[in-house]
C-alpha cells in the first residue's frame, strides 16, 4: 500500500494531538504524585497513629473507669459512713472504725488489678486512712511523702479538692495520674472528707510498651489545662519538654524545643484529657522531600524530551505507520478497509486489544480479591452489595448419556451457568465466573433500590438453579453460598465462608445447596467413649455384624443428631472410626489375600462424606463378618444364638450370671466364655451388662422414674454397680445422660410450643 496523497493536515494534527495527549498522561500522573505524595504519606502516618491511640485509649479508659467505680464503692461502704461520724475527739469506737476502714481499703487494693493505694482524709478529726495504716493530725501525711511519685505539695492539693469525679495529673518522677473526689455528704453526719485513689503506674507504661510501632514516637496524656503526662519511654530523638497550657490540634505540625513534630490527638471518653502522639517531622520528611525533588525533575525531563520526540515523529515520513498497520493487520487478523485511514484502523485495533486486556485484568483482579488481596484497582462497582457462590461438579455421567466426556468439563458447566445466570440475575446486576481452588466461583454485584438482592432471595434462586441443573440437565452440583458484603475488598472473607459451606458436604453429602448463614452454633466436641470403641472391636472380632453396625452407626448418628457438627469434627470422626476399624482388623485373624481384595483402609480413606463412609463401612463390615462366621462351627453358632435369645428374655433377673447360664445349658463356664468370645467378641458377663445398660436407656429418659428403680428394673441388684457400668460403657453417669437427653428433647412447655 502506497501513501501518496494520504498524508493530510488533519492526520498531522491528529498525530500531534495524540503525541501530546500521550505525553500528558505520565506528566499528569507525575504531577498528581508530586502534589499528592505528601497527603498520602500524612494519611498513612495519621492512620497508624489513630490505631495506636485507639488501643491506648481503650486500655487506659478502662483503667480510669474501673478506678472511678472502685472509688464509688468505697464511698458507699459502711466503714466510710462510720468514719465520717467521728468528731474532734477520738473515742475507742472511733479508733475501731478507723481500723475497720483501713482494713476495707486493704481489701480493695489487694483484690484490684488497677490500684496502688487508697487514701481517705477525714474532717474534722484530721485523720488520714490508707490501706496499711491511719495517721493522726499531728503526724499528718508525712509517711507518704515521696511515695508513688507524689510530694507534700501534691498531697496538700489533693486533700483540698472539692470537685466530684476529678482526675489530677500531678508532678513527680515522670508524672502520675491520681483520682481524687470529696466524699458525698451524708444527711445524718456532719463530717466531710476526701478520697484519693492512686492507680498502678505499670498500666500506663505497659500499654505503650507492648506496641512495636509506638517505640519511635513520643506519647503523652495531656490534661484539660495543658499539663502532660509521658506514656512509655521517650524515643532518642525527643529531647524537648512538652510545653504547658498548650492546645494540641490533631494533624498540626508544631515546634517542640528545636524540632518540628507532627501531632496526632484523640480525646478520652473517661476523663477530661487527650492522648497525644508526637512524630519526628523532620526525619520522616527527609525521604519525602527527596521523592518530591525526583518527581519534579522527572516532570521537567519528560516535558522537554517528550515534546522533542513528539515533534520528531509527527513530521517524520509515513513508513513506520505503514509497517505498523501491516503488522497489526497480520497478527490480529483484521483486514484494513481502503476507505478507512491508518489512524482509525489502529484506533479500532487498539480498542479491541484493550477490551481483551480489560477482561483479563478483571479476572486477575477477581482472583486477587478472592485470595484476600484488597486491591483498590479492581474495576468492580464501588457501591451496592456483593456475594460469592461456589459450584462443585459432582457427577455428569447422566448428562453425557453414560459416556465419558474427554473435554474440559469445568468450561462446559461454566458456559451453562453463565447462560442460566444471565436470565435469572441479569436484571439485578452483574456477575463473573472463574475457576479457582477446584471450584467454579461466581461473584455477584447487585445494585440498590429495585435492583437490590437480599440474602434469602439469592439463596432461594440458587436452590432453583440447583433443581434446574439436577432435574433438567442431569448435572449433579453442590452449591455453597458465602453471603453478602458491602465492598469488593471484603470478597475474600465471603469466599472463605463459601468454601466453609462447601466443606460441610462432608456432613450433608454431595449434590446439595449449603448456605453459610445457616452454619452456626457448631458443637464444640463429639462423643466417642473408649468403651464403645472396645465393644466395636470385640463385636467385629466375634463376627457380630448387626451389633458392630449398630455401634459404629450409633456413634456417627448420635453426634450428627446432637447438634450441628463442624467439618473439622467430622474429619475427626473419619479418622477415629478408620482407626477403630484398623485396630479391629489387625487383631482379627484374617487371610492376607482377603484383606488385599477387600482393601478396607483405601476405601475408607477415599471417602469424602459421612454418608459415603457409612455405605463403605456397611459393605466392609458385612464382608468381614461373613468371612469370620464362615469359619465357625454350625453347632456353636446355634448354641450361641439360643443362649443370647434366652439372655434377652431374662436380663431382668438379678440372679442371671455366667454360672447360672452354664448350669442351664449344661456346659462349663470355660466353654461358655470361649463360645461368647468367638461369637460376640466379649465374655458373657460383659454381654449381659451391656444388654441391661441398653435396655435402661429408654427408661432413663422418663424423669418420673428414679435411677435406682431403673437399675432394679433391668436386673442390677445394686444401683452403684449400675452407675459404675453405665459410666464405663457411655463415659457418663445415668443422671448426666438423663440431663443431656432432656436438653436435646425439651418438653413442649420449655420451648414455648403448644
Amino acid at each position: 500500500m502506497k501513501l501518496r496523497g494520504r498524508l493530510k493536515p488533519g492526520i498531522t494534527r491528529s498525530w500531534m494531538v495524540s503525541y501530546i495527549a500521550i505525553l500528558l498522561i505520565p506528566l499528569t500522573i507525575t504531577a498528581v504524585l508530586f502534589f499528592g505524595v505528601e497527603q498520602v504519606f500524612n494519611t498513612k502516618i495519621y492512620s497508624m497513629n489513630r490505631t495506636i491511640l485507639s488501643y491506648i485509649k481503650g486500655n487506659l479508659d478502662t483503667v480510669f473507669d474501673s478506678v472511678r467505680k472502685i472509688a464509688l464503692q468505697v464511698e458507699l461502704s459502711g466503714e466510710v459512713h462510720n468514719a465520717l461520724s467521728m468528731g474532734d475527739t477520738m473515742s475507742a469506737d472511733d479508733h475501731y472504725a478507723v481500723h475497720l476502714l483501713s482494713k476495707r481499703l486493704k481489701e480493695y487494693t489487694v483484690y484490684s488489678d488497677y490500684i496502688d493505694e487508697i487514701v481517705i482524709y477525714l474532717e474534722p478529726s484530721g485523720y488520714y486512712v490508707t490501706s496499711n495504716a491511719s495517721y493522726p493530725p499531728n503526724i499528718r501525711i508525712a509517711p507518704l511523702h515521696g511515695q508513688y511519685g507524689l510530694s507534700e505539695e501534691n498531697w496538700a492539693a489533693l486533700m483540698a479538692v472539692r470537685r466530684r469525679d476529678f482526675y489530677a495529673m500531678v508532678s513527680g518522677d515522670g508524672g502520675r495520674m491520681v483520682y481524687a473526689a470529696p466524699l458525698p455528704p451524708l444527711p445524718t453526719v456532719a463530717g466531710k472528707g476526701v478520697i484519693v485513689v492512686i492507680p498502678k503506674e505499670r498500666f500506663f507504661r505497659q500499654t505503650v510498651d507492648v506496641m512495636a510501632d509506638a517505640a519511635s514516637k513520643a506519647i503523652f496524656l495531656v490534661g484539660g489545662e495543658g499539663e502532660a503526662l509521658p506514656l512509655g519511654e521517650a524515643p532518642d530523638w525527643f529531647t524537648g519538654v512538652m510545653p504547658e497550657d498548650a492546645v494540641w490540634s490533631d494533624g498540626e505540625v508544631r515546634l517542640v524545643g528545636e524540632r518540628e513534630v507532627l501531632v496526632s490527638s484523640l480525646s478520652s471518653d473517661s476523663i477530661d484529657s487527650s492522648y497525644v502522639i508526637l512524630d519526628n517531622y523532620g526525619d520522616m520528611y527527609k525521604e519525602l522531600r527527596l521523592i518530591r525533588l525526583m518527581l519534579l525533575v522527572c516532570i521537567l525531563f519528560c516535558a522537554l524530551l517528550g515534546t522533542g520526540l513528539a515533534l520528531y515523529f509527527t513530521w517524520r515520513n509515513y513508513t513506520p505507520v505503514r509497517t505498523l498497520v501491516n503488522s497489526v493487520s497480520g497478527r490480529m487478523g483484521m483486514k484494513k478497509d481502503e476507505n478507512v485511514d491508518e489512524y482509525l484502523f489502529l484506533s479500532e485495533a487498539m480498542h479491541s486489544a484493550i477490551a481483551t486486556k480489560q477482561d483479563a485484568e478483571r479476572h486477575t483482579a477477581l482472583f486477587r480479591l478472592l485470595r484476600g488481596y484488597g486491591d483498590s484497582d479492581h474495576g468492580l462497582p464501588a457501591s451496592g452489595s456483593f456475594a460469592v457462590a461456589v459450584y462443585a461438579v459432582e457427577d455428569m455421567a447422566e448428562f453425557y448419556g453414560g459416556e465419558t466426556y474427554r473435554g474440559d468439563r469445568g468450561r462446559l458447566v461454566m458456559f451453562l451457568i453463565d447462560n442460566y445466570s444471565k436470565d435469572v440475575f441479569g436484571d439485578y446486576g452483574e456477575f463473573w465466573l472463574l475457576e479457582q481452588d477446584r471450584y467454579i466461583v461466581q461473584v455477584f454485584s447487585f445494585g440498590r433500590g429495585e435492583k437490590s438482592m437480599r440474602h434469602e432471595q439469592l439463596a432461594a434462586l440458587l436452590e432453583e438453579a440447583h433443581a434446574f441443573f439436577n432435574d433438567k440437565l442431569h448435572i449433579r452440583l453442590s452449591i455453597g453460598l458465602g453471603g453478602f458484603c458491602s465492598a469488593p475488598e471484603e470478597l475474600g472473607t465471603t469466599y472463605l465462608h463459601a468454601q466453609e459451606a462447601m466443606e460441610y458436604r462432608m456432613v450433608l453429602g454431595n449434590n446439595v445447596v449449603i448456605d453459610s448463614a445457616q452454619l452456626t452454633d457448631f458443637s464444640l466436641f463429639y462423643d466417642y467413649p473408649i468403651e464403645v470403641e472396645r465393644d466395636i472391636i470385640h463385636s467385629l472380632k466375634g463376627g457380630n455384624y448387626q451389633q458392630t453396625r449398630k455401634l459404629i452407626f450409633g456413634v456417627i448418628d448420635s453426634n450428627i443428631s446432637s447438634g450441628m457438627l463442624s467439618a473439622q469434627l467430622a474429619r475427626c470422626i473419619f479418622f477415629d472410626i478408620t482407626g477403630t476399624v484398623i485396630k479391629a482388623l489387625s487383631s482379627t485373624k484374617l487371610d492376607n489375600s482377603f484383606l488385599v481384595r477387600l482393601a478396607p483402609i483405601d476405601r475408607l480413606v477415599q471417602c469424602e462424606t459421612l454418608p459415603q463412609m457409612k455405605q463403605e463401612l456397611d459393605d466392609i463390615l458385612s464382608a468381614v463378618c461373613t468371612y469370620i462366621n464362615s469359619g465357625k462351627t454350625d453347632a456353636g453358632a446355634l448354641l450361641f444364638g439360643e443362649i443370647s435369645r434366652y439372655m434377652d428374655e431374662s436380663y431382668m433377673d438379678a440372679n442371671l450370671n455366667v454360672s447360672a447360664l452354664a448350669q442351664r445349658f449344661s456346659v462349663s463356664t470355660g466353654f461358655l466364655v470361649k463360645l461368647f468370645k468367638e461369637n460376640a467378641g466379649m465374655n458373657p458377663l460383659d454381654y449381659i451388662n451391656r444388654m441391661r445398660i441398653e435396655h435402661a436407656l429408654q427408661p432413663l429418659i422418663d424423669t418420673g422414674i428414679t435411677v435406682e428403680e431403673v437399675a432394679h428394673r433391668v436386673g442390677f441388684g445394686s444401683v452403684h454397680t449400675f452407675i459404675r457400668l453405665f459410666k464405663k460403657f457411655y463415659g457418663m453417669t445415668p443422671g448426666a445422660y438423663r440431663e443431656m437427653t432432656a436438653r436435646r428433647n425439651p418438653e413442649p412447655g420449655e420451648t414455648g410450643e403448644k
